[in-house]
């Protein structure tokens, strides 16, 4: 499930408006209206116009049997959950270098990661060709520890940008394991 704004209780979210954008450069919610659970952080932040901008950070998943279902195609109503995505792997750049959707708690075919220094996006990417196989020892933030996990040191991937054109391109290396193992979690396999 996808929590939004929305999902915020009234009292928390009139807080959130209220925080003085001079005293304060972030600010955390931690209330869904429901479950009286954590599910997410927003941060205040102020745009270099003068205005405030917001960077929702979400709670990464750890459920095992939502993580290993497949997921849905993404669609232009879920560009929201895409940058979201975007603010959740800035958050955790220290220990992470891609997520996809799944990992935040929607089952689209969103991923992200980090492609030699800078973030990007892919909506429903779908690895066409492979080569070079070798043997990889992976981390996730989902799981602990580390596993083995066969990837292919060149892949071919299509995917929609987020105009949903169609784009096409060869990774290698280091950026072509990431985004397996991030496709690998739009197909419900944990490594």
């Amino acid at each position: 499930m996808c929590y939004n704004l929305a999902d915020i209780t009234d009292y928390n979210y009139r807080l959130l408006q209220s925080v003085n954008r001079f005293d304060a450069a972030f600010f955390k919610l931690f209330v869904n209206r429901e479950s009286d659970m954590l599910c997410a952080v927003i941060q205040i932040c102020l745009n270099t116009d003068g205005t405030e901008g917001l960077i929702l950070v979400r709670e990464i998943c750890k459920d095992e049997a939502f993580l290993t279902q497949r997921v849905d195609a993404a669609t232009p109503d879920d560009l929201d959950i895409a940058h979201d995505l975007l603010d959740t792997l800035a958050a955790h750049a220290a220990g992470c270098v891609g997520m996809a959707a799944n990992m935040i708690g929607c089952r689209k075919r969103i991923i992200a990661f980090d492609n030699d220094g800078t973030y990007a996006l892919m909506l429903n990417p779908v690895i066409i060709r492979r080569s070079g196989p070798y043997e990889a020892e992976e981390g996730c933030l989902c799981l602990t520890g580390t596993r083995k996990a066969m990837r292919y040191q060149t892949i071919k991937v299509q995917w929609q940008n987020e105009k949903f054109q169609l784009r096409l391109k060869t990774f290698t290396g280091w950026t072509a394991e990431i985004i397996q193992h991030e496709i690998d979690h739009c197909e419900g396999i944990l490594i």
